[in-house]
């Protein structure tokens, strides 16, 4: 049997397993964490074990699964307003485009879903995220020579920043 606190424990346990390299049996874990907490009436967190669920599928090559995932947990997020992750969600989506795409065409849905993302995060001012939306699109822009617009979008951020430099 498993408990309510196992069962929110699983996919972060299971996220973790992809973290250290173990990205089937993590992802194997993930589906049952959330396959039990769905059978539990549960939807507070959802979408943020959705979004891991996303990465880790990302990660393991599987990028067209990580949108299955990301769209299912946009749709949580519309349908019972929690939007705390809807920024990364965005941001993921564009992330797995890419990937999907293997930078292949010239990144306009990618680039679409990060600007998305930015303007969600600023709306609910979260500068997290808006700081890993907008270090996506640095990204993007960098690959397309767009190099100043993509400093000034950092500058911009990252100047609101007063601590916290010294980490990765």
């Amino acid at each position: 049997i498993v408990t309510g606190v196992q069962t929110c424990a699983l996919p972060i346990y299971g996220w973790l397993r992809t973290q250290q390299g173990q990205r089937e049996e993590g992802i194997e874990r993930m589906l049952q964490g959330l396959t039990s907490y769905k059978a539990a009436g549960a939807e507070l967190n959802r979408p943020s074990f959705l979004a891991l669920l996303a990465e880790a599928h990302g990660r393991a090559g599987q990028p067209e699964k990580g949108l299955t995932r990301v769209t299912e947990a946009l749709a949580s997020v519309q349908l019972n307003g929690d939007h705390c992750h809807h920024a990364e969600l965005l941001r993921l989506r564009g992330e797995l485009t890419l990937q999907r795409a293997g930078m292949r065409d010239d990144g306009d849905e990618a680039e679409q879903c990060f600007l998305q993302a930015i303007e969600v995060a600023r709306r609910q001012d979260t500068k997290f995220l808006e700081l890993r939306a907008v270090t996506s699109l640095g990204r993007l822009w960098r690959q397309h020579k767009k190099l100043t617009p993509a400093r000034d979008q950092l500058a911009d951020i990252v100047g609101w920043f007063t601590e916290g430099f010294d980490l990765p």
